[in-house]
């Protein structure tokens, strides 16, 4: 995900990705390294911005979330049995992870990726899955809360993700306040 939303972002190219075009390098640990083959693109056409956008979210549902996460999930939902609505949430997770990045290293797109996040959002398989919020206009970035939870505070020492949908919303808007303070000190 986090490759075809930069491509399209960045460069304006939804790439034409396959369950076969990621490659990662396993790690003990920690990220995990993930890179795609170079499988050429559509550029993303269309007069106005917004049409640009409806299509790139329209190409990065299909391509991305239909054609490689939905089926990865599908997987991790018969090995483990996870509930659909946790494995919707976590994608939901990775895409805003995904924006929050590229917002924050490339501030004159916070915009755009924001945008098309919500886009993609609103959009089946993630519809329902979380809402992305702007608690200060003045400032792009954008925040996720989740309709589900991950379960990660099950997890010995875990606590809840900053998306949550268990944190609760004083502790969230303070969480915010800290990022987007902490966003206006790097600039």
């Amino acid at each position: 995900m986090s490759p075809a939303l930069g491509a399209a972002v960045l460069g304006g190219v939804v790439p034409y990705l396959t369950l076969d075009s990621p490659w990662w390098r396993p790690v003990n640990g920690g990220l995990m390294p993930l890179a795609a083959e170079p499988t050429g693109g559509r550029e993303i056409g269309g007069a106005e911005p917004g049409c640009q956008l409806d299509d790139a979210a329209g190409m990065l549902s299909e391509i991305c979330l239909q054609g490689m996460a939905s089926p990865v999930a599908d997987v991790f939902q018969g090995l483990f049995r996870l509930s659909p609505l946790v494995l919707r949430g976590n994608i939901a997770s990775a895409l805003a992870g995904a924006a929050a990045r590229l917002a924050g290293s490339f501030p004159d797109r916070a915009e755009t990726v924001a945008q098309l996040t919500a886009r993609m959002l609103a959009r089946q398989p993630l519809r329902g899955a979380g809402e992305l919020v702007q608690p200060d206009t003045s400032q792009p970035r954008r925040f996720l809360i989740r309709c589900s939870c991950c379960l990660y505070y099950r997890v010995p020492g875990g606590g809840t993700c900053g998306d949550c949908v268990l944190t609760p919303e004083h502790v969230r808007r303070q969480q915010w306040k800290a990022a987007l303070k902490g966003s206006a000190a790097a600039g």
